[in-house]
């Protein structure tokens, strides 16, 4: 059974042969380069909890404001989930390292 949240309002359909096969509820808010709503669906003013799906975005915020990556794995590490294994935590603590933290 499919979960209606409140405050969803119908974005995308998934149609084959002609037939609704899936129907996607949510948010969406577009901005402007100031910053202002010119467009949006559902509830946009609510709180949400993006977790893993925001990693991407953080991993391009750090690059840009010169984080130096050159390792892919690296990169892998920043924009995604991980368990924090050891070879995870070595990488972290390699990062933090070249950046003069602890």
């Amino acid at each position: 059974m499919t979960k209606t949240y409140e405050g969803g309002a119908p974005l995308a359909e998934v149609v084959r042969s002609g037939f609704v096969e899936g129907a996607h509820r949510g948010s969406v808010v577009v901005l402007d380069a100031a910053g202002v709503a010119v467009a949006s669906a559902g509830d946009v003013v609510s709180p949400i909890f993006p977790r893993s799906a925001s990693k991407p975005m953080q991993a391009i915020g750090m690059l840009r404001a010169g984080l130096a990556l050159s390792d892919p794995a690296d990169v892998a590490l920043v924009s995604a989930s991980h368990a924090g294994e050891e070879f995870h935590l070595a990488r972290v603590g390699a990062l933090l390292e070249r950046a003069g933290l602890d």
